[in-house]
């Protein structure tokens, strides 16, 4: 082989290799892109030690460490007139999942209430006082466990749209059994303690 031909071949390879690169590149994007799916949230608890928050849902269950602003709330005196709305969750392939709640008060608060949520940090708004709150946590797979029991269900489930990371290898992430288990009486533990519903909190 000739000098001339040894360096069209080391050309030829060289922008073979930079086309698979770009195409490699493309087609980890395209593999990365997030998936959405809708989840019904059927009951949202707290663990007896407010360290847990937990989301059961018809496919996975959801486990957050409890966020600081919440346990005020629940032990205020507008507890009763709290609304939740869901945005911004997302797991990635580790089945890590992060999300934010924002937390006001419904039409039912007195003025009283909205001053008390203002001291606990609740911004002012228009409406009504607001709290952002930002979730970090875990997801399981529900393993057939499921919270059918009236006590716990809220009377109408929340949709809430989740965001599911694919994997840039193409290998599906495994999921955890839930870590929530059933009592004889009916009552749900996560680690030994038991789960309460948090009635005060209903969908909005």
């Amino acid at each position: 082989m000739n000098k001339c031909c040894r360096v069209f071949g080391v050309l030829v390879a060289l922008l073979t290799l930079g086309m698979t690169g770009c195409m490699t590149h493309e087609l980890r994007e395209r593999i990365k892109s997030d998936i959405p799916y809708t989840e019904e949230v059927t009951s949202v608890l707290i663990s007896e030690d407010g360290k847990k928050l937990v989301f059961i849902g018809n496919r996975y269950h959801y486990v957050f460490d409890t966020p600081v602003g919440l346990p005020p709330s629940l032990h205020s005196s507008f507890r009763k007139s709290l609304f939740v709305v869901f945005k911004g969750f997302k797991v990635d392939n580790d089945n890590h999942v992060i999300g934010n709640i924002t937390i006001s008060l419904d039409e039912s608060a007195s003025r009283d209430d909205k001053e008390e949520a203002i001291e606990l940090g609740y911004d002012k708004r228009p409406a009504s006082p607001a709290l952002e709150l930002s979730l970090q946590g875990t997801r399981y797979k529900s393993g057939g466990l499921a919270a059918d029991s009236v006590g716990y269900k809220l009377n109408y489930a929340y949709k809430v749209t989740v965001l599911e990371e694919r994997s840039s290898l193409g290998k599906a992430a495994l999921t955890a059994v839930t870590p929530i288990s059933v009592l004889a009486d009916g009552v749900l533990i996560i680690g030994g303690v038991p789960l309460i519903i948090l009635l005060q909190v209903s969908p909005h």
